[in-house]
């Protein structure tokens, strides 16, 4: 298996592990995934994103 399959595996398992709890990863979380997947981002990297995108959905709904 190589790296790429490896982290497509990795996410699979844990997407399915808190869709057991109920969570489903939004078509921009399965995004950053991917690119993740690709090599294109850095965990460290896909963390940051995913904090900017609720900071602006945040920003979004209180009309900031």
């Amino acid at each position: 298996m190589n790296e790429q399959e490896q982290r497509r595996e990795a996410f699979r398992q844990a997407n399915a592990i808190v869709g057991l709890e109920g969570w489903q990863p939004s078509p921009s979380a399965l995004a950053v995934q991917e690119r993740v997947i690709r090599g294109e981002l850095t965990h460290d990297q896909a963390v940051a994103l995913h904090i900017a995108q609720a900071l602006e959905r945040q920003r979004s709904t209180l009309g900031g």
